[in-house]
């Protein structure tokens, strides 16, 4: 993340840079996008671009983090569901809230559309993922909550489930964002509806 010189700065400096960074990430995605090309349209140089941040990842992942903070409280701000009868709405609400954040903040898609153009083995990912540990801390105690009320199954382990559900939600969303164009409101409201069901096949006891 950011070093704390660069948090400290104005908060219009801090978007344009941030702003410039997204275009040009967005453009030519993470590899392929040229520091060089970066500092000449921001304006900067290289000596002050390394006194705010580490490296190219470090801006990257900035950038993502601004989105990790929006989805994370966004999540968090469900609580948990009250009783066993509140559990599958619950859990539908998650998948709701997350799509009506997109919704409301779509500058963050193409970002993400690269970071998923990356292989999953790419440190740049396993950082971005990390981001992203308040949600998934959330969400696990949900489904643990729905193991003692003997709703999610427990022949899995804990672990192994919540890695399932990671990869199948992070599957759906990989073809959202590749998809873009081509997805009306209508073809997006079925996609979110089968991820729904796959998600309670993939919990619920036999």
């Amino acid at each position: 993340m950011p070093l704390k010189r660069f948090l400290n700065l104005d908060s219009g400096l801090k978007k344009r840079v941030l702003d410039i960074a997204r275009e040009e990430f967005a453009q030519h995605g993470y590899e392929a996008m040229s520091l060089n090309g970066f500092l000449q349209k921001a304006e900067i140089s290289k000596g002050q671009f390394y006194y705010w941040f580490e490296d190219k990842a470090d801006i990257f992942l900035t950038i993502v983090g601004e989105a990790a903070e929006g989805i994370n409280l966004t999540i968090m701000s469900q609580n948990q569901p009250s009783s066993a009868g509140d559990f599958w709405q619950h859990m539908e609400t998650y998948n709701q809230v997350i799509d009506e954040w997109w919704a409301n903040n779509l500058e963050h898609l193409p970002i993400f559309a690269r970071a998923m153009e990356l292989p999953f083995t790419h440190n740049v990912v396993d950082r971005a993922i990390q981001l992203f540990e308040p949600k998934e801390l959330h969400i696990r105690q949900t489904v643990e909550l729905g193991q003692q009320w003997g709703l999610v199954r427990t022949d899995i382990s804990l672990d192994s489930l919540m890695e399932l559900f990671h990869h199948l939600h992070m599957g759906f969303g990989f073809f959202e964002m590749q998809n873009l164009g081509d997805c009306s409101h209508e073809k997006g409201a079925k996609i979110s509806s089968l991820l729904v069901k796959l998600t309670k096949s993939l919990l619920e006891c036999e």
